[in-house]
């Protein structure tokens, strides 16, 4: 049977007359109960930064401590401190021996080999004396340091290499030296000094190694400690960490009341970092 226009036009209007009621009476339901509102979400609390756990750390520890950290695969800087300067005690030989490694272009003649490793391996001071005068003492490393872009290392104006002055910054510079490829070393010198720093002796081998798994990282450091002009000790490590996924370089420079209490203190540091540098994914085959 056919409609007729009329009818179907009633037939539509019907149509949409019981759409129309539909709807008003899901609004209806909708406005008893209220207008439906979003929950509001729960922020998600923003994690501390690796500085602010450092400083959570310290803050019930003794003495002064000024940090450096930079993760190389993220290429990302992370600084406690930054404004503090220590005397370098022994770490002063990873520079004594970066500025004869880039004055010889890597070529250390046999006597010179046997004193880096001396100074590197057991930091004899003997050995680094004979290394710094080969250099130049302050005048020479001076160079080199101005090269790699030292800015707040200034050397004892008596010519004792262990009361250099320096900061956590400029430590991770000369790290970043060893071990990137645009470094003014040669590969040979970069691989050379890392070795002797990946070898000192047991009785040299705390501080940035501290809190790290006891199998698969390789930590080339180098430690040094010597009671201070202001206050009792100064101890200080630094150092680079690779392994499980994790790539870093790290300075810690601290004087504190006891050569242990600053041990102590780098130690504690070192696990903190090694547990907020976040591991880099393995690249696929």
């Amino acid at each position: 049977m056919k409609l007729s226009l009329a009818a179907a036009r009633l037939t539509r209007w019907l149509v949409l007359c019981l759409l129309a009621l539909g709807l008003l009476a899901a609004g209806g339901a909708q406005a008893a109960g209220g207008a439906p509102v979003a929950p509001t979400p729960t922020p998600t609390p923003t994690p501390p930064s690796l500085e602010q756990r450092i400083a959570a750390y310290l803050a019930d520890r003794p003495g002064a401590v000024t940090v450096a950290v930079y993760d190389a695969d993220a290429q990302k800087l992370w600084l406690y401190g930054p404004g503090m300067r220590n005397d370098t005690a022994s770490i002063i030989k990873v520079d004594i021996l970066e500025a004869r490694l880039y004055q010889t272009h890597g070529r250390l003649s046999a006597h010179e080999r046997s004193l880096a490793t001396a100074m590197i391996e057991q930091s004899d001071n003997n050995a680094a004396t004979s290394l710094w005068n080969a250099d130049g003492a302050a005048a020479g490393i001076a160079v080199y340091n101005r090269r790699i872009g030292l800015r707040c290392t200034s050397f004892d104006p008596h010519g004792h290499w262990g009361l250099t002055l320096t900061c956590a910054q400029d430590q991770l510079r000369l790290l970043a030296e060893l071990a990137q490829p645009d470094s003014l070393l040669t590969a040979y010198s970069r691989s050379y000094e890392l070795y002797l720093m990946e070898h000192v002796s047991s009785r040299e081998a705390w501080g940035v190694s501290g809190g790290l798994p006891l199998t698969g990282v390789t930590v080339a450091l180098k430690n040094g400690w010597l009671p201070h002009r202001h206050a009792p000790w100064v101890v200080n490590s630094i150092g680079i960490v690779q392994g499980d996924g994790r790539r870093y370089y790290i300075a810690v420079l601290t004087r504190d009341a006891t050569e242990q209490d600053g041990i102590n203190t780098i130690e504690g540091i070192s696990g903190i970092v090694w547990q907020n540098v976040s591991p880099q994914p393995l690249a696929a085959d």
